[in-house]
């Protein structure tokens, strides 16, 4: 097992994973041979049934775990991590939380302050630096969450399922935000998510989890006009959730009653 940083093995991939295993305690195994390459500036979702390993996954690739056999290769990189849970501290308003890892970085007071509200400006919170997070609805919080993350000026954006607790409308205007946003630092996102929907309209490719242990069973290109306005509603995103559905399908069929690691 190595995880190591990217030398010259693909000089335009950010994440190298080669035959990568993961088992835990009492030999639970719950990823098989994953290999996969994520290049520098693409935006890929790994998306899956309940059990399949897509947050372990995530995790080995932030170096958060490290794999049972395999090896993972990322490239020198700025890493940014939001998880499911926003995970705010309740005493520090928006631009405090999101000035904290400026903070751990040794950054300035001022500079990180600047920082923080440019960031909090570009999720759409300018006018809520001073708001405590339980002022805070749902969907300002994961805002927050997300300005956090990019406070950084991160060159990889590792997302576990940031809107999965959220409404559909308020979720779709956060997957607009964050496309947004994609589009104008291009750096290399990897989200985990459980909405084909959400994958099929933020990425360029969505890759399938299944089985147990899980394993790779489908790595969709999803060739998209990202500007049109009507995507959600258009023949050729439903024709690409359609063809990813059926692969879900005969994952959840492989996967055998599995752990509730995701």
């Amino acid at each position: 097992m190595t995880t190591e940083c990217l030398q010259d093995a693909n000089p335009r991939a950010m994440i190298e994973l080669e035959r990568v295993e993961r088992r835990f305690a009492g030999n639970v195994h719950v990823l098989d041979r994953i290999s996969l390459s994520v290049q520098s500036g693409e935006f890929v979702a790994l998306t899956g049934p309940s059990g399949c390993g897509k947050t372990t996954l995530l995790r080995l690739v932030a170096g958060l775990d490290r794999p049972t056999a395999g090896r993972i290769v990322v490239g020198e990189a700025r890493v940014a991590y939001c998880f499911q849970d926003a995970r705010l501290l309740p005493w520090r308003t928006l631009q405090r939380n999101v000035e904290l890892p400026l903070e751990l970085d040794g950054v300035e007071s001022g500079e990180r302050a600047s920082r923080a509200r440019a960031a909090l400006e570009r999720v759409g919170l300018g006018d809520a630096t001073d708001r405590l997070p339980n002022a805070c609805s749902g969907g300002m919080v994961m805002r927050a969450s997300v300005a956090r993350a990019l406070v950084v000026s991160p060159d990889l954006l590792l997302l576990d399922e940031p809107f999965g607790a959220l409404d559909e409308v308020t979720r779709e205007e956060l997957d607009e935000m964050l496309l947004r946003l994609w589009e104008t630092d291009r750096m290399t996102v990897l989200l985990v998510t459980h909405s084909i929907r959400e994958a099929v309209f933020l990425s360029q490719r969505v890759v399938v989890l299944g089985g147990s242990p899980g394993r790779v069973i489908e790595d969709c290109g999803i060739d998209l006009r990202k500007d049109d306005p009507d995507l959600r509603t258009g023949a050729a995103f439903n024709e690409q959730i359609r063809r990813l559905q059926l692969a879900l399908q005969d994952g959840a069929s492989t996967s055998g009653g599995r752990s509730d690691r995701s």
